[in-house]
């Protein structure tokens, strides 16, 4: 069996500690210890490395240091912080998924950008710009309503289901 990119993802979020809370605190706050520390470390040798008033010999054990005491922390907590953020748009991405999926099945496939906005507490220019997306990606069709607004038409034969 293969998998694709999308699928690969989706079994990822599935993970038990990707959902679990607690997990996503530690890491903020493991995020956090690295960043305070690594940061002054690398900023200060790094600057110590750089000038000019040291003899060569000391700038190059700035150098070292740099590497060993300031990069490693530094890069820990900036990856942290990219996974956290990386996680998050995922989140988001599933929710919107979910929220459009479940307004198209309870409205026989028809869609505003007012009950989409309200479902997904998205400003009302984030939501037409996902459901601009969505009618691109599966053909929807549009409708003037009643108010005049648009209505997204997908035809629910063309929505894959899971």
């Amino acid at each position: 069996m293969r998998f694709s990119q999308v699928d690969f993802q989706r079994l990822q979020s599935l993970h038990p500690l990707r959902r679990c809370p607690q997990m996503k605190q530690i890491k903020k706050v493991a995020a956090t210890v690295l960043l305070v520390i690594g940061l002054p470390i690398s900023l200060t040798f790094g600057y110590l490395a750089l000038s000019q008033e040291l003899p060569r010999q000391e700038r190059e054990g700035m150098v070292g240091a740099l590497l060993l005491l300031g990069l490693p922390p530094t890069v820990g907590g900036a990856w942290l912080v990219w996974s956290l953020r990386q996680q998050h748009q995922q989140e988001l991405r599933d929710r919107l998924h979910t929220a459009f999926s479940k307004l198209l099945q309870a409205n026989d496939g028809n869609i505003t950008v007012l009950s989409f906005s309200m479902e997904t507490q998205l400003s009302g220019k984030d939501a037409k710009a996902f459901l601009d997306e969505r009618a691109q990606e599966f053909n929807a069709t549009f409708q003037v309503g009643e108010a005049g607004g648009v209505v997204y038409c997908f035809d629910l034969g063309k929505v894959e289901r899971d």
